[in-house]
């Protein structure tokens, strides 16, 4: 099959096509995640700063940290699928809602904090993730205390490890199914572009047996009707019509060939003919001559 042109056009689109499925659902999946990530941090951009006036986290410029341990408690129960940190002013974790040994890391980068404090920046806007230095995480922040000077900050992750673990799940379920759905379109695709191709190259497979006719018949075969294919048309017709007069051209040269052979086969006939009588009556003459003269 990859020895004919319409084979290899069928692989060569056969591969665009995969390439073209593959990053379609890439990005796709990227993008969806993107989406997913601005909304829940558009919808909690102020839910650090609600928090923190709720339970009265701020105690003049001091973090109230009954109150701050309280609220550790309640969002354990009510709301796992966020984690609060408490950062002081250089970024340094001070304390938070999960277990010890879960987090990994001391310290959070204020640069995304403090533009997100600052207003007016392009969400989702991401922050370390203190359980995995390797992610980074859409969150809220609020400082503490709201006004002045800031003393501490509450740095709220809004996709937690529950919620992650879950969503990861979803995720593999939904790349599978995508995985699926890729490969079935993959195959009807590959099938259609096989007809498809089949149909348009059918008229070259015609062209190519009738060269390969002509070929084995020893230039002789019937040439095509020219008169039928000088109608201008695609490649494909204009190809048909310039080889099948060629092919008249070519069969009425070899039958010229043919007949002028005949003529000089008849020619050396004729003249060895006429020839060969003067040729037999000097022979005789000079046998007679020879037996006078013994």
């Amino acid at each position: 099959m990859l020895h004919t042109l319409s084979g290899r056009l069928a692989l060569l689109l056969f591969c665009t096509l995969v390439a073209v499925i593959a990053g379609y659902g890439v990005l796709t999946f990227r993008g969806s995640q993107a989406h997913l990530n601005e909304a829940n941090q558009k919808l909690n951009r102020d839910l650090a700063r609600y928090l923190v006036d709720a339970n009265k986290l701020a105690r003049g410029d001091e973090v109230n940290r009954r109150a701050l341990s309280k609220l550790f408690a309640n969002l354990m129960s009510v709301n796992p699928n966020i984690e609060i940190y408490l950062l002081d002013e250089d970024g340094t974790i001070l304390t938070y809602s999960a277990a010890d040994e879960r987090v990994k890391r001391r310290t959070v980068q204020l640069a995304p904090v403090r533009e997100f404090l600052a207003g007016g920046s392009m969400f989702p806007l991401m922050g370390d993730d203190p359980r995995d230095p390797s992610r980074l995480k859409v969150f809220s922040a609020a400082p503490i205390p709201p006004q002045g000077k800031p003393e501490a900050y509450l740095y709220v992750v809004l996709s937690g490890e529950e919620y992650e673990s879950i969503a990861d799940m979803l995720a593999e379920s939904r790349l599978l199914r995508t995985r699926l759905f890729a490969v079935l379109l993959s195959a009807v695709l590959l099938l259609a572009w096989f007809l498809l191709f089949w149909s348009i190259t059918r008229r070259l497979r015609q062209l190519n047996r009738r060269v390969e006719e002509f070929r084995r018949a020893a230039l002789a075969a019937p040439a095509p009707d020219s008169q039928s294919t000088t109608v201008a048309g695609d490649d494909i017709d204009q190809l048909e019509a310039t080889f099948a007069q060629m092919a008249q051209r070519i069969a009425e040269q070899v039958d010229d060939l043919k007949q002028t052979d005949q003529l000089r086969r008849e020619l050396i006939a004729n003249v060895s003919h006429d020839l060969r009588t003067p040729l037999t009556a000097l022979h005789g003459y000079l046998e007679t001559l020879m037996i006078k003269g013994g």
